[in-house]
């Protein structure tokens, strides 16, 4: 410790949860992940560091452990000086509101270790086998029998056909065929005046309180008219700004871990969100809902989209966070990638996303609704 630090007032994070890890009590600072025992001198700083409190306080605190105990805990960030930033504080800052409930889900599950698993293990979930896809209405409650829906015609033939492809075609992408996934995807659509002169953007998806999180980078590895190269895509202007060298195929197994298959993509969308456009209104945990739900309107609307055009679509969750974050040269805390989606040139002919091993479609039966009006 030394002699200037000794007048710094110390607080502790903002961010912390605790609970039992097996047999231990353990605090988890929410945002970094760090974790250490919450003893009972532990307990007992943090406790008195609720607000600015000098160090000769804390120390008194300590239960004989002193200075050490006070150092550690302010290396693991259990501890922050007061009125100081530590390294990324300002954008965690940002989650004060969402801590610990959301903070803890959305930081807590980055960085997940998937494993590639054998196609004929896919659907299984565990031991037990997993619930039916339908829910049974109890015997006795009154069902009602609905007009048939329509099956022809631009919308409804583009929403059946929807699928996620896995095998694409070497063929590159058309740069029109880019930007209007992009354009009808992400760009601004008009302005509306809102409060304080902070303009609301009205894009093709919904977006709670029109804040729209949501950015959009594009690893671009085959598309005619367009280098190479990892790309911004900037909603207002409806172009982009390049941000760095296309992902390696290393790079891209990282990226999307166990899922080879989409390092075939011509383009690969990868979604973030500047939690501080919704944390500035929404100050509390269920708004990291609201996020979420944006990125999938987005996705699906994406994936229409690439439908429409006879492409071959796909989206996911299952990321490597970390190494995208870096490729993109964002914080991961003030803008953290949530999802991403892609796409490619169908495979000649194909008409029905076949699996990822290359196997077809298997032969399916139709839904009992259909029976009663084939003609539809």
């Amino acid at each position: 410790m030394s002699a200037a630090s000794a007048g710094v007032k110390l607080r502790r994070s903002a961010h912390l949860a605790a609970y039992w890890k097996a047999d231990r009590f353990t605090l988890r600072h929410v945002i970094t992940g760090v974790e250490c025992a919450a003893d009972a001198a532990v307990l007992a700083v943090l406790e008195r560091a609720g607000g600015p409190t000098a160090r000769s306080e804390l120390r008194a605190a300590t239960q004989g452990a002193g200075d050490a105990l006070i150092d550690r805990l302010l290396a693991a960030g259990l501890l922050v000086a007061s009125g100081d930033s530590a390294p990324g504080d300002g954008a965690q800052d940002g989650w004060r509101g969402w801590s610990p409930e959301a903070a803890l889900f959305h930081f807590g599950t980055k960085d997940y270790p998937f494993r590639q698993r054998p196609s004929d293990e896919l659907t299984v979930i565990g031991p037990q086998r997993p619930p039916d896809p339908l829910k049974q209405d109890p015997p006795g409650v009154t069902r009602i029998e609905l007009p048939p829906f329509p099956r022809r015609g631009p919308i409804p033939e583009t929403l059946l056909q929807r699928r996620t492809w896995r095998r694409f075609a070497h063929r590159p992408l058309q740069l029109p065929e880019l930007a209007t996934l992009a354009g009808l995807t992400w760009a601004v659509q008009r302005w509306s005046p809102g409060l304080q002169d902070v303009r609301l953007a009205f894009k093709t998806s919904p977006s709670g309180g029109a804040k729209h999180s949501i950015e959009a980078y594009v690893a671009a590895a085959r598309v005619d008219g367009l280098a190479p190269a990892t790309y911004h895509y900037c909603p207002d202007r409806h172009g982009l700004a390049r941000v760095a060298e296309l992902p390696s195929r290393e790079q891209l197994a990282a990226f999307l871990p166990a899922q080879p298959f989409y390092a075939e993509a011509a383009a690969v969308f990868f979604m973030t969100s500047v939690f501080g456009r919704v944390q500035a209104k929404y100050r509390f945990a269920r708004a990291y809902r609201v996020v979420q739900i944006e990125a999938g309107h987005l996705a699906q609307t994406f994936c229409l989209l690439a439908t429409w055009l006879r492409l071959a679509p796909f989206c996911t969750a299952a990321l490597g966070d970390t190494a995208i974050e870096r490729h993109l040269g964002i914080d991961g805390v003030g803008e953290s990638v949530l999802y991403v989606t892609g796409v490619g040139v169908r495979p000649e002919g194909v008409d029905w996303a076949p699996f990822g091993d290359g196997r077809e479609a298997p032969e399916t039966t139709s839904p009992s609704y259909r029976e009663r009006d084939p003609h539809v």
